[in-house]
């Protein structure tokens, strides 16, 4: 049994092959202050190929890629919350809305996911292809960048997607994304090398 750390940084390292789903080694690493760094999720574990961390209330949800999962682990124990057999294929960044729902994406299934009792949903009837970035949107709800279209989506808790219009400066591929205390968004446009504000 794991002894329960006190988390500070956490960093994600993978196999040299890729964040791809085939990639059959991975790992999350804990840094602690002062105690330099350690493997404490690997493969024996359930852990391929992680992609999105998100820590909250003391449990750290991961986007496991590699093994197409959702999954979290409370310092103690990994639980998986949702897998290949609700439809996952490569799971990629995670948020919580304001009601506390976790939603997730999927670059590969694409859409806008949920965590539901006994697993997961897809709520937005096919409209994003490729779900890239996720973040918080300031109208509730959460906003997903599709990285086909260079789309970026407004997702309320009924589950329709409703393109958000933006600046004439056209989105290649919203990567990431994190909501500003303004209520901005910031998004990573990844095919195009730059920060967009």
């Amino acid at each position: 049994m794991r002894r329960r750390v006190a988390l500070t940084l956490l960093v994600v390292a993978f196999a040299a092959q890729g964040c791809s789903p085939a990639a059959p080694d991975g790992a999350v690493i804990l840094y602690r202050d002062g105690d330099g760094a350690e493997i404490v999720l690997g493969n024996d574990d359930g852990i391929t190929a992680p992609d999105g961390l998100l820590w909250r209330e003391g449990t750290l949800f991961i986007a496991d890629e590699g093994g197409s999962a959702i999954r979290a682990w409370d310092g103690e124990q990994v639980t998986t919350l949702a897998d290949q057999s609700d439809g996952l294929i490569s799971p990629e960044d995670l948020r919580f809305d304001e009601s506390g729902t976790l939603w997730f994406t999927d670059d590969s299934a694409g859409g806008a996911w949920r965590i539901i009792a006994g697993g997961a949903e897809r709520v937005d009837r096919g409209r994003i292809e490729e779900s890239e970035g996720i973040a918080r949107h300031p109208l509730g709800g959460i906003a997903i960048g599709d990285g086909l279209s260079g789309t970026i989506y407004h997702v309320g808790a009924g589950g329709s997607a409703v393109p958000v219009e933006s600046d004439p400066l056209r989105i290649a591929k919203p990567e990431s994304m994190a909501l500003a205390k303004d209520g901005s968004l910031f998004i990573a446009d990844n095919r195009e090398d730059r920060l967009i504000h």
